[in-house]
């Protein structure tokens, strides 16, 4: 078997681990009420974040996202927001930085492994590869949007098929080189994708959930919206069933464990897929037999 050691090798170049973990920015709400407290906000916030770049436009940036992370918190919705790092940051930079305009479409890799099903009935009611050793911490990873979860998808599946947890970084390079066999696409149907998550984690590509309800994200179980002409990758590492009966997946990001859930998004779960999420969903295969080299 003919295995892509360049590809492998430019996933494990092409990863930046940055260590710490920035906590959450408070705030109060008599700093909306006028100008001059939202640009103490403003500078606060800056501080809190290590942001040197200051300017009228991210000013107002910043404004406009703290007062909609505000009114949003006031509703009774499923998910909470946050004013986080990315609070200065427009829709079309965070595109160009974790998302992409383009699809998967012309990768060559295998058809799903099983028919299309709507019957869930045949897997585990829960699953989360975190309590299974099987998932890498959370990274802040910028640039190319599918490298990271198709990284963490990696690190996983080696974990789970050799026992060893290992990290994908510079900090491995030289010392060993993880190989798979190929990648695999998953059916686009909730019990396709539940049965492929209760074997390995899965990376998914959906419409990008939108604005700043989305950047801003801080915990709770997200249903949109969803902004369909860009894309964001993301790893699937379980799913579960909230107290109320709200089903969800649990997927991690690459953006550091300060967005979130400590890095996490919980995404309602729901048979048609929240934001077109079972059109692309793949994960890479490995056997047992298929060794890792070590240096």
């Amino acid at each position: 078997m003919e295995i892509n050691y360049k590809l492998i090798l430019l996933f494990s170049l092409s990863l930046v681990l940055i260590l710490g973990v920035v906590q959450s920015f408070d705030y109060h709400e008599k700093e909306l009420e006028s100008e001059e407290g939202l640009q103490a906000m403003y500078d606060r916030w800056r501080d809190h974040h290590k942001v040197t770049e200051k300017s009228p436009e991210r000013f107002n940036m910043f404004k406009e996202t703290a007062q909609h992370v505000h009114s949003h918190n006031k509703m009774n919705k499923p998910y909470k927001l946050k004013i986080n790092k990315f609070a200065a940051m427009s829709d079309e930079e965070f595109k160009s930085t974790y998302a992409s305009n383009e699809g998967i479409g012309d990768l060559k890799m295998s058809p799903p492994c099983f028919p299309a099903s709507q019957d869930t009935k045949q897997v585990p009611p829960r699953m989360d590869w975190r309590e299974k050793n099987a998932v890498t911490p959370v990274k802040e990873l910028r640039g190319c949007p599918y490298m990271p979860p198709a990284v963490a998808a990696i690190e996983s599946v080696n974990a789970i098929k050799t026992g060893q947890l290992l990290t994908l970084s510079d900090q491995q390079f030289g010392r060993i080189l993880v190989t798979i066999d190929g990648y695999q696409f998953v059916g686009n149907t909730e019990a396709d994708n539940m049965k492929a998550l209760s074997e390995q984690p899965i990376v998914f590509l959906a419409d990008a959930f939108g604005g700043p309800e989305f950047r801003s994200y801080s915990e709770g179980i997200y249903c949109g919206p969803c902004k369909g002409e860009w894309k964001v990758a993301m790893l699937l590492v379980g799913y579960d069933e909230a107290p109320d009966g709200t089903k969800y997946w649990i997927a991690k990001s690459a953006w550091g464990e300060s967005w979130g859930e400590k890095g996490y998004i919980r995404l309602k779960r729901t048979p048609e897929g929240l934001c077109n999420m079972y059109a692309y969903n793949l994960y890479p295969t490995k056997s047992i037999e298929t060794r890792n080299v070590e240096f």
